[in-house]
């Protein structure tokens, strides 16, 4: 029994760290054009965005309203597993939940956000 425990607590490891490679969390692999598709808050209520955002490789960030008009700019950085996000109200630490195949999942405070490569 505990070889059975010790293999399935090993396989899901793999699984976790598989889709979070934090070495490929990197300032050249996050710049571009990507679409801020939705967010889940409050113990799971989706917001619909569909905003585009660019993430400049000079550590800009502009967010685009459907209409394209500017919702907002910032800076922004990586440190690790996280992605720092300083605009007007200060920072923001949006920690790495996945990112893999053109999309990426981080999580700030417990608001889940999730983008798509355009």
């Amino acid at each position: 029994m505990r070889l059975i425990l010790s293999m399935f607590t090993t396989a899901f490891l793999i699984t976790i760290t598989s889709n979070c490679p934090a070495d490929d969390f990197t300032r050249e692999n996050i710049a571009g054009t990507w679409t801020f598709t939705h967010m889940l808050i409050d113990g799971g209520s989706e917001y619909k965005l569909n905003e585009k955002v660019v993430f400049g490789t000079d550590g800009s960030y502009q967010q685009y309203l459907p209409s394209g008009d500017l919702r907002g700019s910032a800076t922004w950085e990586i440190s690790g597993d996280t992605l720092i996000y300083n605009d007007d109200r200060g920072k923001q630490k949006w920690k790495l939940v996945s990112f893999e195949d053109g999309k990426l999942h981080v999580d700030h405070r417990g608001g889940e956000m999730f983008f798509e490569r355009r």
